[in-house]
């Protein structure tokens, strides 16, 4: 178990890193403006992905344990391939975009989700190796497709690069991914009872509905500030958010290996140890790499991004702490998830969306401008909001005291036991 979560830790930091890349690309290509419709149609893209999650998210790790695959994933695409196209017609009816790319969206948005339904089939059924793969897949394609488009139009026909170029390498990166995600399927062994169609939407709109809402809200509190800047303010503060996310790698990491497992648990009791043993190795983790954000100069992302993208430590100053408590939040929502409980994480967003609400209200009803620092203060307090009340809902029904939250020596135990058994295994 250490292993695969150390494993996935690399391939999420090589992923990471290349798609760091990919934002430095667009920044010096496109400029703050260019970079801010880039985000928008990857934002359009992501919540598209939340509706088909309705059937092909969470609830299908869940389901995909107990299930034969065969079963499962004709009835998961169909419902992406409508969810995707009626969600991104929805945006372009808010003007969000133009009728010439209202065709890609929906095709890259359908591409995406495949690409989401071959992973968290993977992952409930613990193929962990195979889903690390389809990251980095899709990283390493995005990024080498992005910058061989630049380089043709600057080079060869003299032209400026555009945000279409974005879309079409993410079209290739997605399409690739899916591809390689469906061979991984093919290969899997067949296990699991089979599930009619009407038994299959039953059980996935029972798990989905709640979980489909959670996604929702969470995309509000975390994204509604994409839609309130301005396009050129948006490249910058989208800028820093991708920056400051990279601190989630630590938490998607263990979170990835701990769903499959939690998943796959019936004893309460064995689930919630773990967990915990996870929320305090994530915070640890993750505070070491807060600290590295908070020495980061405007001088060195201006050297990064290009001089138009002043700012961006401002902002992260605001960020940072909101986004480490929210790493905890995803380790004890993945646990609320793999036991079926998404009810607990709806709780947990609404709190949040209640502040990110209240925040938005007073900014707009004092007319003092929504700026990317605000904007930065109002996430990072909504993410506090999610963590607190997770940790509240967690602690109550498990058997652990307050004391037993804190780093101790059995935590070091079980970390070193973890290391030995797997050790053993290889010998």
């Amino acid at each position: 178990m250490i292993r695969s979560i150390t494993f996935t830790f690399f391939v999420r930091l090589i992923a990471a890193v290349l798609n760091f890349l990919v934002i430095v690309l667009l920044s010096r290509e496109l400029g703050p403006e260019g970079k801010g419709f880039c985000t928008r149609y990857l934002t359009i893209i992501s919540n598209a992905l939340i509706f088909c999650d309705f059937i092909g998210g969470p609830p299908l790790v869940f389901l995909s344990a107990r299930y034969s695959v065969g079963s499962i994933l004709l009835p998961s695409y169909l419902w992406s391939a409508v969810t995707s196209v009626f969600t991104t017609y929805v945006f372009f009816l808010f003007d969000q975009f133009t009728s010439n790319e209202l065709y890609i969206l929906m095709i890259l948005s359908f591409l995406n989700s495949c690409v989401a339904i071959h992973q968290n089939i993977l992952s409930g059924k613990m193929k962990f190796s195979r889903l690390n793969t389809i990251i980095l897949v899709q990283s390493v394609v995005l990024f080498f497709v992005l910058r061989y488009l630049f380089e043709i139009t600057t080079s060869v026909f003299e032209l400026t690069p555009s945000p279409i170029h974005y879309l079409l390498a993410l079209g290739v990166s997605y399409g690739i991914a899916a591809l390689v995600g469906f061979f991984f399927l093919l290969t899997l062994e067949k296990s699991g009872e089979i599930i009619t169609f009407v038994k299959f939407f039953v059980q996935a709109f029972r798990y989905g509905f709640v979980n489909i809402l959670g996604h929702l809200l969470q995309f509000i509190n975390q994204r509604l500030s994409y839609f309130l800047l301005n396009p050129n303010s948006l490249g910058v503060y989208s800028n820093a958010t991708s920056v400051g996310e990279s601190l989630w790698l630590v938490s998607n990491s263990i979170a990835t290996v701990q769903y499959g497992k939690i998943s796959n648990t019936t004893q309460k009791e064995e689930a919630e140890k773990l967990s915990l043993f996870f929320l305090k190795l994530n915070f640890v983790l993750s505070c070491l790499a807060g600290l590295v954000l908070f020495f980061l100069q405007d001088s060195f992302f201006l050297w990064l991004f290009g001089n138009s993208f002043a700012g961006i430590h401002e902002i992260l100053l605001y960020l940072v702490p909101g986004l480490i408590f929210y790493s905890g939040y995803l380790i004890l929502g993945h646990h609320f998830s793999g036991r079926g409980e998404f009810y607990k994480n709806l709780i947990c967003i609404l709190a949040g969306l209640l502040f990110t609400a209240t925040g938005v209200g007073l900014i707009f009803i004092t007319n003092k401008g929504y700026t990317v620092y605000i904007a930065g203060a109002i996430t990072s307090l909504a993410y506090m909001a999610n963590f607190f009340v997770a940790l509240f809902l967690f602690q109550r029904e498990s058997v652990f005291t307050l004391k037993q939250f804190l780093i101790n020596r059995e935590d070091l135990v079980f970390l070193l036991r973890g290391f030995k058994k797997e050790s053993d295994k290889t010998d």
